[in-house]
């Protein structure tokens, strides 16, 4: 793993090195016109170019090095793009120094090696590069880097000055097979740079950022970054934790309008098993936004991972937001070590609403400066309760004293009084408030309810009107009138609607897995459509993301074979 070289150190040699490459470029070589020149890396040896004004890639020997690539490609105007041509799967390209600074837009795409078949097999190894090394150092804007594994390094890639750059489909900080650690400091590091993509919406899209010393995702001083659809902290399955020790993604130093997950479906990241919490929003970190995460838990979001720390912690109040009412907004945080949500509070905080907060090491909320207070839950049926006046009280259950399920809000009157009429279910209930400044207190102290002998789901409708008695439905939505509640519609296996479930069905999941088009017939839905219920089409284990594991239940299926699908989530038809 690399060690940390102190931050002035490596930024006075990259910078160093930055001014000798353009140096380079401007005064040795002129720029040759044109730009759009592919250049297609057929060597793993680290020896530079030959000519850099030739406009061919060629270390003299007649070979083409990266190093020789981002030296031509620095010297080519215009949005180069450097590929692979490496005799056939797994190579690592093992730089003796720094690889020279990117200085003009470039797209390097590991996925052109032959052999690619979904995991980079291009792998950028720093052990024989100097401790200050970064694996790629890139200052231009509108670069794009996928498919490669970076590790070694000190930063894996660090991205400074020119924005607008997509990291997509990397492993950062682990082995080639993505089941082990093998870290850089941090997996990449955003410096003064805006409007970068880490990641994406589609599993061909995902980093696996895990392993290293430091975070996965650390952005300084940056804005309008989205980091989404990335695994933060475990092995590419999601499911077995590599942990990064200094945590998950981390946001300081005056960064704002970032956005980590989102609404869209495939959009949240799983930020899971790392050292010293999942998320940390540090000094002057403003108007962030994270939603439609899983933090702590596995990519199932209903097994633990555990972060060894708090889930989500924010030290300093800065209209920072935490989950949302909107479909697809919350955040599931559960299972970490310590807190659930550590937020600074205080007068200009941070909202914190919508979340399923529950089974953590500490409270589900931990607001130290006090402000607002809790408020106070003292009935059911409807839910009454007093608060701070006028602030928004958010309603939720749970077994122990956090909120794993959100049913709804209400406003408090002048006198702190409030009333929720919506059902509600058990066996305890909590709620939050959220000032007129927007700050979220703590969860309230658990109401005991307990659950009526006729309330199977303990959401207080009662069985004989429940038209979903056996899973929570507060709201008995029943979009298509039929009778059963949406949560309560199975998810459909025959995907295609042939009536048939077979291997079709399998087939088209996994292609739009891929990100690949599927044809649809008919009025059927495309895959990956919300349906009624919140449930996504094609989701058949109801994880909140369509998949390989999907494609696997409806083969099991067609096989007549059993399959085990969550408790919450009702059997596929």
């Amino acid at each position: 793993m690399r060690r940390f070289v102190h931050g002035g150190v490596r930024l006075a040699l990259a910078t160093v090195a930055a001014i000798m490459s353009v140096a380079a470029v401007s005064h040795e070589v002129p720029a040759l016109g044109g730009g759009f020149a592919t250049f297609i890396v057929t060597s793993t040896s680290d020896a530079p170019d030959a000519d850099t004004g030739d406009g061919v890639c060629d270390n003299g020997l007649g070979a083409c090095t990266l190093r020789a690539a981002i030296e031509q490609a620095n010297a080519t105007v215009g949005l180069d793009t450097i590929s692979f041509s490496i005799g056939s799967g797994v190579q690592t390209i093992r730089p003796a120094t720094a690889l020279p600074a990117i200085m003009d837009a470039v797209v390097i795409d590991g996925t052109t090696q032959p052999g690619f078949a979904g995991k980079p097999i291009i792998e950028l190894n720093g052990d024989a590069a100097p401790d200050y090394a970064d694996g790629l150092f890139i200052l231009a804007g509108g670069s794009t880097v996928r498919g490669l594994v970076v590790n070694g390094f000190n930063e894996g890639i660090l991205l400074m000055f020119g924005g607008g750059n997509t990291v997509a489909g990397n492993f950062v900080g682990t082995n080639v097979a993505g089941t082990g650690a093998d870290g850089n400091f941090n997996g990449i590091l955003i410096s003064e740079s805006t409007n970068n993509t880490i990641g994406g919406t589609t599993p061909a899209d995902r980093n696996i950022l895990s392993g290293n010393s430091s975070a996965g995702v650390y952005v300084a001083g940056a804005d309008g970054n989205t980091i989404m659809g990335n695994y933060v902290g475990t092995d590419y399955t999601g499911l077995v934790a590599i942990a990064n020790d200094g945590g998950g993604v981390g946001v300081n130093n005056l960064g704002s309008g970032n956005l980590i997950g989102g609404v869209t479906q495939g959009a949240g990241n799983l930020i899971s098993g790392n050292g010293n919490g999942g998320m940390f929003l540090g000094l002057v970190a403003e108007n962030n936004v994270v939603q439609g995460n899983l933090i702590g838990t596995d990519a199932t979001g209903s097994t633990p991972l555990p972060n060894n720390g708090p889930g989500v912690a924010i030290s300093s109040e800065g209209n920072n937001t935490v989950g949302g009412i909107v479909p697809g907004a919350r955040n599931i945080i559960s299972g970490n070590a310590g807190v659930g949500i550590w937020a600074a509070g205080g007068p200009d905080g941070d909202t914190l609403r919508g979340n399923s907060v529950h089974s953590n090491g500490g409270k589900g909320i931990y607001n130290p400066s006090g402000e607002p207070a809790s408020p106070v839950v003292t009935s059911a049926g409807p839910v009454v309760g007093t608060a701070a006046p006028d602030c928004t009280i958010d309603v939720y259950s749970d077994d122990a004293d956090e909120g794993r399920i959100h049913y709804g809000f209400t406003t408090a009157d002048a006198q702190g009084d409030w009333t929720y009429g919506g059902p509600v279910g058990g066996p305890n209930l909590t709620a939050t408030c959220t000032d007129v400044g927007g700050t979220t207190s703590e969860f309230s102290a658990p109401f005991a309810v307990g659950c009526a002998p006729d309330d199977a789901d303990c959401e207080g409708v009662l069985d004989q009107v429940d038209n979903c008695p056996h899973y929570a439905n507060p709201d008995q939505a029943d979009g298509d009138g039929d009778g059963i509640g949406d949560i309560c519609e199975p998810p459909s296996a025959d995907v295609d609607c042939n009536g048939t479930v077979n291997s079709v069905d399998a087939l088209k999941v996994l292609r739009s897995s891929a990100g690949l088009p599927v044809q649809q017939g008919g009025v059927c839905e495309r895959i990956g459509h919300v349906l009624l219920g919140g449930k996504f089409m094609g989701d058949i284990n109801c994880s909140g993301a369509v998949n390989s594991v999907d494609a696997l239940i409806i083969l099991r299926m067609n096989a007549g074979l059993a399959v085990l699908i969550p408790s919450e989530c009702p059997p596929p038809s």
